[in-house]
């Protein structure tokens, strides 16, 4: 019984981190790139794994601590093996680099759209920045683990 219960708990973990994930993904390009990564995934499947893996990166260094979150953890909560990580990320560093680099990247896009609405002339300076400010909480608040790990719980 307690089995059973620890295995639909587990499943149930990695369905909602697999819709993350996937929310993730769909709000972004899915680009993860740079020096992080090991190896570009290519194919949907591949990229929602580095996806899966990076998210569950957060939330164990969220819960752990950076000293207790060891790539076997991160693997084993993103519910891929270990050969799978390793496929994709040097180590637990390596996943960090890309967490960070894909929120940098966010932060960009947000920012570049927005200068593009600021250099309007018709626009008032004071809406445009509201705007600029606003787009940049909502990124932040769209997944407050990677943001909380990527301000605090890092080495």
């Amino acid at each position: 019984m307690a089995e059973e219960s620890a295995a639909t708990r587990s499943s149930a973990g990695t369905s909602r981190r697999t819709a993350r994930a996937a929310r993730r993904s769909s709000q972004s390009t899915a680009h993860v790139s740079g020096h992080g990564i090991r190896r570009q995934p290519r194919q949907e499947r591949a990229r929602w794994t580095v996806e899966a893996i990076l998210q569950a990166a957060a939330e164990v260094i969220d819960e752990r601590g950076w000293a207790d979150a060891s790539t076997n953890r991160i693997a084993e909560r993103a519910g891929v093996s270990i050969g799978s990580l390793y496929q994709y990320f040097d180590n637990k560093e390596a996943i960090l680099s890309s967490l960070f680099e894909e929120h940098h990247r966010q932060i960009h896009d947000v920012v570049e759209r927005n200068l593009v609405a600021l250099a309007d002339p018709e626009l008032p300076l004071a809406d445009g920045l509201k705007t600029l400010f606003a787009d940049l909480v909502d990124l932040h608040r769209a997944d407050p683990v990677v943001a909380r790990v990527l301000s605090t719980a890092t080495p």
